[in-house]
Order: structure tokens, then sequence, then C-alpha cells
């Protein structure tokens, strides 16, 4: 099991950002990871980052499919590949939130399967060289081509919870990325996504883990508690906890179940129930707790330290 990290602090600078991906890649990580939202624009990020490493890939985690065209997806995804060299973008795109979506981007994200279905329609044949015609519910192109290739293979992988959803990026993707699930709950659905994709050459499984370091372990779980509670104000991440048999009224209950809190060593050893559950990568994910922002978790769970 590979273990990448999630680099999203947007009280840093972007030049302290690229400094802690710098020293990620010196740590051993596989891959660095970053989100979109309304903060920081993901591929101005990986540029950053490109010109800082060598070997470390470089992963969006996700893109919502409402921020930007399938077209200036692919296109973001060629360019960081053509500055970072041959496979090392990775490109995870996902549904993101109906409201989101509605309030900031006027779009109407009625049906999210077939709007990523149609997204990797098009940015597969896109990466691929090929011109592509595709007109579908979401997304629609007549004609388009990359004027720019990517220098190599660009993996793309869909963050999915939901069984329909999982299914969908083993049929049209290259991977998924798992979310705020248990060490049980990601065995079930590493071995269910295997029975799935039964025969098929590649599949890449990866999942957030939050980890919150802090020498005093109360403070920790309490940071850990407080992240997941941001996003069990969303109805489907509190069906997604109610799904894996966890109460999300019991805040420090379930998030001990669904990430990792502690000092220094008790996440060390926590990280250890994970490594039998079927990931190919397991993407630390740091919460801030009162000290050093992200990077305790990323110098305390770092691959040369174990």
């Amino acid at each position: 099991m590979e273990l990448g990290v999630s680099l999203v602090d947007p009280t840093l600078s972007a030049g302290r950002l690229t400094e802690i991906a710098a020293r990620a890649e010196q740590l051993g990580y596989s891959a660095a990871w970053t989100n979109e939202s309304t903060a920081r624009e993901a591929f101005s990020t990986l540029a950053g980052w490109a010109t800082a490493t060598s070997r470390i890939r470089l992963a969006t985690g996700v893109l919502p499919v409402y921020v930007r065209s399938p077209v200036a997806a692919a296109m973001g995804a060629a360019t960081i590949s053509a500055i970072a060299g041959p496979g090392r973008m990775v490109l995870g795109i996902g549904a993101g939130h109906p409201v989101a979506a509605r309030r900031f981007f006027n779009f109407d994200l009625s049906s999210p399967l077939d709007a990523v279905s149609d997204y990797l329609k098009i940015v597969g044949e896109l990466r691929n060289g090929r011109k592509v015609t595709h007109h579908g519910r979401f997304f629609s192109v007549e004609g388009a081509r990359l004027g720019l290739l990517p220098s190599g293979p660009v993996w793309t992988v869909v963050g999915a919870m939901g069984p329909r959803m999982l299914e969908l990026a083993v049929r049209e993707a290259d991977g998924v990325l798992l979310n705020w699930c248990s060490a049980a709950h990601l065995r079930a659905t590493t071995e269910w996504l295997r029975g799935l994709g039964r025969g098929a050459s590649f599949f890449h499984i990866a999942a957030y883990v939050r980890v919150a370091v802090s020498s005093d372990p109360d403070e920790a779980r309490r940071a850990l508690a407080e992240e997941l509670g941001h996003y069990l104000r969303l109805g489907f991440y509190r069906r997604h906890v109610e799904k894996q048999g966890l109460d999300p009224d019991d805040l420090r209950g379930a998030a001990a179940h669904l990430g990792i809190a502690g000092t220094a060593e008790e996440c060390r050893a926590q990280l250890d129930s994970y490594r039998s559950v079927g990931l190919d990568e397991l993407i630390v994910r740091p919460v801030p707790v009162t000290e050093g922002g992200l990077e305790p978790a990323v110098e305390v769970m770092a691959p040369a330290q174990r």
C-alpha cells in the first residue's frame, strides 16, 4: 500500500504549500493531492508543485465537474503532464455538491451520475489524442481535439461513495477515490470493487484518511470530530456514515472509526489497521489541530518514518 498526502490549507501561501509538496517527495510519499472548491484553483497549484518536485505524482482529488468543461480539464491535465513529465499527472474528478453547483456555478446537477459519465467519456478520448464528438445530457462537444497531448499516461480517478458511482468508476475510469470510510468499510468496498473489475489490467483504489496529530491526544480527537462535523451538514455524508453502522450524531464516536487521531506514536500505530484493507494508496489528509497546521501529520505519517 502506497502512502499519498493531501495538501490543502487556504491559510498557507502558495509558496509554502509548494515547499511542503517538495518535502513530501523527500519523505517518500507516492502522490501529492489537492482538491478544488472555492479556494485555490487546482491546476495552478499543481503547476507550482511540478516545478519543485521530480518524482511524486500530482493529483486532483477531486475536481467537481461543474467548475470547468471536460475539454478545459483535459487541457489542464495535459499542461501539468508537460511540466511535470510522463506518468505523474492524476486527474481525479467528482460530482461535487448539488448546492454548490447551483449557488456558485449556476449548474443544475440533477443527475450526478450522468454528469460524471459525460465528463469521463470526453476526457478519456481527449487524453488519448482522439477527436471527440459527444452529445450528452450535461456535456457536449463537436469535433474537439487537444492541441497539446500529455507527456505520458494520465489516470482518471472518480471520487465516489455510493454503489452506482463506484460501478461507473470501474467501467469508465482508471481508479476510484474513497472518502470518510472506516477500515472495515474500506475492506468490504475494495473486495467488492476488485470483484467488479475482475479481468481489468489496472484499477487504482485510493482513499482519503484524515489524520490529526498533537502532543495532546484529546485535542487531536476533538479536531478530527470537528472536521467530520463540517461534512455531516450534508445529507449524503450523513447517509454514508449511517450505512457504515455509525451514529452521525455521535461525532467523537464516529470519528474514531473514520480517521486517525492522537499523539505521533498513536497515529503511526493506528495506520497499521489500514494496511490489510486492500487499498493501493492511502492518502494522509492532515487535519490541523493547534500547532503546526498540516506539517505534523505530513512528517509523522511519512513512509520514511515507518
